[in-house]
Order: C-alpha cells, then sequence, then structure tokens
C-alpha cells in the first residue's frame, strides 16, 4: 500500500493529509501495470499552449483516412497466439482488465483502429495494420504523417512503418519519450505527426504501417501492455522551409523586461524582439 501526503495551505490555515491509495501506482515497480482507476485519460486534448504544433495543418491533404470503411487496410499477425491476437478496426474500445478509456477522436463515431495488448496478454505480440492501397505522393516532396491516437505504454514500442515499394520498409518510432504506464501527452485523443519525406516524399506508391511491438525479448512484462487507438490518418504536404519558433524573447533595457508595468515617457528604454527557431 503506498502512502502519498499532500500539504495544503488555505487561507493562511495550513493542513497535512495522509492517505492510502488502492491499487498500484506509478511510483511502485514499473513492472505492474496500474489499476483502470489509477489513472485516467479521458479528456479531449488541452487547449493548445504558446509553441505547441496545431492539430490541424493549413497545407495540402494528399491522403486522409478515417477507418470507416475496413477493406481500406491490411491485418496481419507477425506474432502472437489467441483471442484478440489482432488489430480490430470497429467503435469499441479496450475490454481487458487494465483497460484504458476509449479513444475521442474527431471520427470516433464512425470507427477507429484499436489494438488491445491487455485483453490478448499472450506475452509474445508484433500487430501490424497496413494502407491495402498505396498512395500517390509525388507531386509532395515534403510529407507529414499525421493521426490522432490514444495509447498507454507498458514494456511495448510504437512504429510507423513507411514503404515505396511495398517489399522494403523504413521505421519511424513513435511515443518514444513515454515511459511505462504514461499516456501520450497532448491527452485523449493525442496528436502525432511524423516527417516521413526522406521515404514518402516524391513517391508514386506509398504504404503506411502501424506497428504494436510488444515480443518476449523486451522480457518476462512484455506482451502484456495496455491498448493503442488510432484515427483520422491523412498525409499532408509541407513547405521546404517548415519554420517553427522554438522560443521568443523581448529584450529591455531592464533584466527580465524591467522593474515596472509602466514606464514614464521620459525613461522609455528600446525593445528588442528575438526568436529561436528550427527548421
Amino acid at each position: 500500500m503506498k502512502k502519498a501526503t499532500i500539504i495544503c495551505s488555505l487561507l493562511s490555515l495550513g493542513c497535512l493529509t495522509t492517505f492510502g491509495q488502492a491499487g498500484k501506482t506509478k511510483f511502485q515497480s514499473a513492472d505492474s501495470k496500474l489499476t483502470p482507476t489509477a489513472a485516467k485519460n479521458n479528456d479531449a486534448a488541452p487547449a493548445l499552449k504558446h509553441g505547441s504544433t496545431p492539430s490541424v495543418t493549413p497545407f495540402a491533404v494528399i491522403y486522409s483516412n478515417d477507418f470507416s470503411v475496413p477493406s481500406s487496410w491490411t491485418i496481419t499477425t507477425p506474432t502472437g497466439t489467441g483471442a484478440a491476437k489482432d488489430w480490430v478496426i470497429s467503435t469499441t474500445g479496450p475490454t481487458g482488465a487494465y483497460l484504458i478509456p476509449t479513444i475521442l477522436s474527431t471520427t470516433a463515431a464512425n470507427g477507429f483502429a484499436k489494438f488491445d495488448s491487455d485483453l490478448n496478454c499472450s506475452g509474445n505480440q508484433v500487430a501490424d495494420i497496413t494502407t491495402a492501397a498505396s498512395i500517390n505522393c509525388a507531386a509532395y516532396p515534403f510529407i507529414n504523417l499525421n493521426f490522432q491516437q490514444q495509447y498507454r505504454r507498458f514494456y511495448d514500442s510504437t512504429f510507423v512503418f513507411v514503404s515505396n515499394n511495398g517489399t522494403t520498409w523504413t521505421k519511424y518510432p513513435v511515443n518514444v519519450a513515454l515511459g511505462n504506464s504514461d499516456y501520450g501527452v497532448m491527452g485523449n485523443p493525442d496528436i502525432i505527426k511524423v516527417n516521413i519525406s526522406a521515404t514518402a516524399g516524391g513517391q508514386a506508391t506509398v504504404w503506411i504501417r502501424f506497428q504494436f511491438y510488444s515480443p518476449s525479448s523486451l522480457g518476462a512484462s512484455a506482451g502484456c501492455a495496455y491498448s493503442w487507438m488510432i484515427d483520422d490518418v491523412s498525409l499532408t504536404d509541407i513547405p521546404a522551409n517548415d519554420i517553427t519558433i522554438d522560443r521568443a524573447y523581448a529584450d529591455f533595457g531592464y533584466v527580465d523586461g524591467g522593474y515596472y508595468t509602466q514606464t514614464p515617457t521620459t525613461q522609455v528604454q528600446p525593445i528588442t524582439f528575438r526568436a529561436a527557431i528550427s527548421n
């Protein structure tokens, strides 16, 4: 039983509260999954903050798919046995013992892709879902793959594979910054963008594959993770000079923008605006 201590103050009245949490918490061994009630990610994505990437791009949409037509996808399972070993396209969320909330994607009502690792829990899982037909990207040298997801990590990896010939595949890892029991950072849904220009740019035939990867070689806790849900996949054009402002600055005559919120006209100082940018 883990305990947490909260120290709070309200109107100069301090209080000290100690309580026990039922179930497991992220402060326990990384070998233990959290119980369904221990943490939630059932909220819509939060409002974007300064410097974050918008969920909608103004550039040309090359391809889009909302999983409303299951035949647009091919489902294969390189490694796996038992029930729920495959990706499923439906409107039903996870149903395993350690389920996570259903994805709240833009078009969740007409279907989404789901791999329910916890429901299968075979201990050895590698599952793919791939575009059934190729996508023509010949007119676009710079391409982003975009999709909405609901995902929680536990001894697994998630990959996007891209091919321009249907035989050779290039791997693009996603969710790499997440640790065990972490959700996607933007809430539900989590917006993912992957620059696949190196493989798809200027190519007449492009296939996209999503892979849930949790084979037994990752350790005794592998092959029984949470779930990965995907929806609203698109390929969009991006410009050659895709400049992002990483940080903005305003330089005043005084440290950290000056001492006062108002300055006499006789004491006005120059203001210089700067920015750190990346392509």
